[in-house]
């Protein structure tokens, strides 16, 4: 049988890599934080409409207060809709995937 390596955790070796891993985590998490304060959310609900119906093409206005600095991402979200259902995951379209 081969012999395997088993490390033997340390109290000196425990902290060291407790402190290693507390700062690796602050230097990702901290530019995290202070890069998300910059965003600017904006939501509009449109199921409460009555012109835009089901199965009907539907046109509305969003209007942002504040200014925008590129890049702009708009993101919509569904309520009750599961992306790993069986139909949803089989229903993909080349043309639309191909750009």
């Amino acid at each position: 049988m081969m012999k395997a390596w088993q490390p033997v955790p340390t109290l000196t070796k425990t902290i060291v890599l407790f402190f290693a891993m507390a700062g690796l985590f602050l230097g990702i998490g901290i530019p995290m934080i202070i890069l998300s304060q910059n965003l600017t959310e904006s939501s509009m609900r449109y199921d409460d409409r009555t012109d835009c119906a089901m199965n009907a093409t539907c046109t509305l206005t969003f209007i942002v207060e504040e200014t925008l600095r590129a890049p702009v991402f708009v993101y919509y979200q569904i309520n009750n809709f599961y992306q790993n259902h069986r139909l949803y995951a089989s229903s993909y379209s080349f043309e639309q995937l191909s750009g």
